[in-house]
């Protein structure tokens, strides 16, 4: 049923630029007036609502309760063959999509049916050219993507935030890295570990690299090439490479790798909010 909710907090944009606006952009102004709106969803749908669409009027046309939302791809084209604005609210999308996915983009048609997702949901990650795709999905759907693929943890590993005193909490220097728990194309279930430092220089420096916990047969350690100057593409950059026989360094490594970490770390889009220098790598 269509109701009217006034009290939206809905800034429309005009019309000319709604319809002419990138769709990555226009996802996210959606997401964040989803969080803007959050109390106001909570307060006046059901509590098994799971995303809403709301006209520029701030009037409700549609509602449901299936965990699967549409595409916004989708949403785009039903706006355009209505000829008006149509915003989609998802209920949290810290619980829908708090982990962001990087993947090959040849993979794309494949992840977005395990993910049950639509392919036109997946953005190129940096330049087209780098074949990588990227998506906010719920971190529970990691489990749907276990069997079919390579799948990679990624984490940060935040340097010093006093450079010089080793009590001040964080690491030595930056890193992004990799855990990958099903990559060999075998029966042993040694973690494929890409690594942001250099193990022989650290040791030179009298230190420990943060991985060396895991024990050496539980692990499988890698280490990151830094060819690209962007952690995530150095890591795929690195599986490809130790994947490749040719190379002379190669493993028995499964091809299809996933890359997936917290969204508020690796959300592309949400990345130059932050200070990029805290995280640079090496």
């Amino acid at each position: 049923m269509i109701r009217s909710k006034p009290e939206i907090r809905l800034d429309a944009l005009s019309d000319e630029r709604y319809f002419s606006m990138d769709l990555r952009e226009l996802s996210a102004i959606m997401e964040e007036l989803g969080i803007k709106n959050r109390k106001w969803m909570n307060r006046n749908l059901g509590k098994t609502v799971t995303w809403v669409l709301v006209d520029k009027e701030g009037e409700i046309i549609e509602e449901s309760e299936r965990p699967i939302v549409p595409s916004y791809t989708g949403i785009k084209e039903r706006a355009t063959r209505e000829k008006r604005q149509i915003y989609m609210f998802i209920r949290s999308s810290q619980q829908y999509r708090d982990t962001t996915y990087f993947l090959s983009t040849e993979y794309v048609d494949s992840v977005a049916m395990s993910l049950d997702r639509d392919s036109d949901d997946f953005f190129g990650y940096l330049s087209p050219v780098e074949g990588i795709s990227t998506i906010n999905a719920q971190s529970g759907l990691v489990g749907k993507l276990r069997e079919g693929y390579a799948l990679g943890k990624l984490s940060r590993k935040k340097p010093l935030l006093e450079p010089g005193n080793y009590e001040s909490g964080g690491y030595n220097q930056g890193a992004t890295v990799a855990d990958i728990d099903n990559a060999l194309n075998s029966e042993h279930n040694q973690v494929v570990h890409i690594a942001s430092q250099n193990v022989h220089l650290v040791h030179a420096r009298g230190s420990k690299t943060g991985n060396e916990g895991f024990g050496s047969v539980a692990t499988l350690r890698l280490e990151r090439l830094h060819r690209f100057d962007n952690p995530i593409l150095d890591i795929f950059d690195t599986y490809r490479f130790y994947s490749d026989r040719s190379s002379g360094s190669g493993f028995n490594l499964k091809p299809n790798l996933v890359l997936f970490g917290l969204r508020k770390d690796f959300d592309p889009g949400l990345e130059h909010e932050f200070s990029l220098e805290r995280y640079r790598t090496f």
